[in-house]
């Protein structure tokens, strides 16, 4: 076994740990991927422009990362029930929002890019 195929087996096994016991019950992270994404107070810009950023990410995997940036949407990953197509947008919708509150969009998708830069050299 090489060094690196040994560290992804440890992966494996760390993951399949957390799928039997998730530090949040399943019904409490579930009930959070329901919650709406708070556009109140919104004059419509952000939630447009939260739907133009999503619109920038390349590719599924990029998509995937945003939305894990909830902790509640990770956590899902891990259990039994995976979150919806729909709750995987829903919570890219929310990252998506939270670059937009206090800037401007260009400097969202610059901050975005570099976000997911980072995710990926992991």
């Amino acid at each position: 076994i090489t060094s690196r195929t040994h560290t992804k087996e440890k992966r494996k096994d760390k993951t399949m740990k957390i799928n039997g016991a998730l530090p949040i019950p399943r019904e409490e992270i579930q009930s959070i991927l329901d919650s709406p994404i708070p556009w109140d107070g919104d004059d419509g810009d952000i939630e447009d422009n939260s739907k133009r950023l999503l619109g920038t990410l390349k590719d599924e995997e990029q998509v995937e990362m945003a939305s894990c940036a909830s902790y509640a949407y990770w956590l899902a990953t891990l259990s039994d029930t995976p979150p919806t197509q729909e709750e995987r947008e829903k919570m890219a919708l929310r990252e998506m929002r939270r670059h937009l509150v206090k800037t401007k969009f260009d400097d969202a998708v610059e901050l975005l890019q570099s976000t997911i830069r980072v995710r990926t050299v992991r």
